[in-house]
């Protein structure tokens, strides 16, 4: 297990999950000359209902400039993430990921 520091705050992640932030951050989108780290880039793991939506939700509209890649297990259901996504939509990513299963950690950092 390896620390992951975002935004100030250390979260544990295994390497496949720094990979997978890593491919995000090299991503012609992160590294555009357009593209402004003022607002810095957050993730947030189960972000389809409850607290996570809410820290979506909190971390889009708290800080303007600022990008947050919202995971959860099924986006197509996540009704509260689509809504954000309509109003956010330059600034708010959305990935299928259930970190349970491997697979789709694998999946996720292909992306």
């Amino acid at each position: 297990m390896r620390i992951l520091l975002l935004n100030q705050r250390a979260f544990m992640a295994t390497p496949l999950i720094l990979r997978s932030v890593a491919r995000w951050a090299s991503l012609s989108f992160f590294s555009s000359s357009d593209f402004r780290w003022e607002g810095g880039v957050s993730m947030v793991q189960g972000a389809s209902r409850g607290i996570g939506l809410e820290f979506v939700k909190q971390l889009l509209e708290k800080n303007e400039k600022g990008h947050v890649v919202a995971t959860c297990r099924n986006p197509d259901s996540a009704t509260g993430l689509l809504s954000l996504k309509n109003k956010f939509s330059e600034r708010l990513s959305i990935q299928k990921l259930d970190l349970t299963l491997e697979s789709t950690i694998e999946v996720t950092s292909l992306c």
